[in-house]
């Protein structure tokens, strides 16, 4: 494989660092505005400002209906010039875990190279990369045979239930899936664990605790006699994780509890780990007498696992980094991403081009800028010249 020359690369970044400024803005006013997955107004308004830049950038622009729940998500479409060969799509999402009011209390701050501010690092920066990227590789020529889609979801955070099926559908006529999700500790992410979230419900029966004790059926008792069943479904040996993180059950301190349920996260890195949990969960049975037990839930990212075609993805990009003097690796993750769905089709998806930074979901979230924002973007842009010129299938 031949990656694009040194002199090209080193175009690529002089346009991201001439519009190193607009990028910093523009990273300031999205960050700056709260996304929470289910606050469908607030996020509606970042939607329609990245829409905007999309246009501005010569974009062919979608919103796709999430059914109310969920602001709309949405499809920018660089078509090709001429007869499409090739289909290049970017994978993002503005929605974040924070409340509706973060902002107000941690507004976007940038001093020096660091940065910080409410999703700044999953996953706004990875949206602003992007726009900044594909702005770079239409600058240095059109894209003649590749057609480069850039999908903005607005409920990853919660499971991506309504944009399941349309990141499945782009994929599906996608030759190669880049997610710019954040990086790990600088390494790009070529496989990730699958995510499965299960509820087990038992159900007993209520009894004044003083009176007739007897004549209940402790649901807690139930769940208490399940946990360590679940609990022997783990194997660190082979990277599986059962994990009981919520247990909510009674009604008072004086009532044999009639409801008790635990929320149950699964993390695996094997579709053959992934049955073998599902099928022990759902086998689940109820220990004591009189008591009943339910088991909901199923996986809902898929493994994400490290292929053949996945290594010669991280490989070109690898070459790339090497002409912008940007260190590069590769690394395994217990995070999903909806990577892992395109992933799962078969396409060729290389995860983390994102921030380089840390703190996702923390109140310490930051980013390098510099390197977020310049080498990393430039990266992402020669990445997509690359692709664009030699199509992977063609480079095998």
């Amino acid at each position: 494989m031949t990656p694009p020359s040194i002199p090209t690369i080193h175009a690529l970044r002089r346009h991201v660092e001439r519009n190193h400024e607009r990028a910093t803005q523009r990273l300031k006013q999205i960050v700056d505005h709260d996304t929470p997955s289910f606050d469908t107004e607030a996020t509606s308004g970042a939607i329609t400002l990245l829409q905007g830049w999309c246009e501005a950038q010569g974009a062919t622009v979608d919103t796709i209906d999430a059914g109310g729940a969920h602001a709309d998500h949405l499809r920018a479409r660089w078509p090709a010039t001429q007869e499409p060969r090739n289909h290049l799509l970017i994978l993002t999402h503005v929605d974040t875990v924070w409340p509706g009011d973060e902002t107000t209390r941690r507004p976007f701050q940038h001093d020096g190279d660091r940065a910080t501010g409410p999703g700044i690092f999953d996953m706004k920066t990875g949206i602003i990369q992007s726009l900044e990227a594909i702005d770079a590789v239409l600058a240095m020529q059109p894209l003649e045979h590749t057609t480069l889609t850039l999908l903005v979801t607005t409920d990853e955070e919660v499971g991506s239930p309504t944009s399941r099926d349309l990141i499945e559908r782009e994929a599906s006529t996608a030759d190669v899936v880049l997610v710019t999700e954040p990086s790990s500790d600088a390494a790009l992410k070529t496989s990730r664990k699958g995510v499965g979230m299960y509820r087990v419900s038992a159900h007993g029966r209520s009894a004044h605790a003083g009176l007739e004790p007897q004549a209940g059926r402790s649901a807690i008792l139930e769940i208490a006699r399940q946990i360590p069943l679940i609990d022997a479904l783990n194997d660190y040996a082979v990277g599986t994780t059962v994990t009981v993180g919520v247990i909510s059950g009674g009604s008072a301190r004086n009532v044999v509890a009639e409801r008790c349920h635990v929320d149950v996260d699964v993390r695996t890195v094997t579709p053959e780990e992934t049955r073998r949990v599902h099928e022990a969960l759902l086998n689940l049975h109820a220990v004591g007498e009189d008591v009943t037990l339910d088991v909901e839930g199923g996986t809902n990212r898929p493994v994400m696992e490290r292929t053949e075609v996945t290594v010669q993805l991280y490989q070109r990009a690898e070459a790339i980094a090497n002409h912008l003097d940007e260190p590069l690796s590769e690394t395994a993750v217990g995070g999903g991403s909806d990577g892992n769905f395109t992933a799962a089709l078969g396409r060729p998806t290389l995860d983390g081009l994102g921030a380089v930074g840390g703190g996702a979901h923390a109140l310490h979230e930051w980013i390098d800028v510099r390197r977020s924002l310049i080498q990393r973007t430039s990266l992402l842009a020669g990445l997509l010249l690359d692709l664009s010129a030699t199509p992977l299938q063609e480079s095998a």
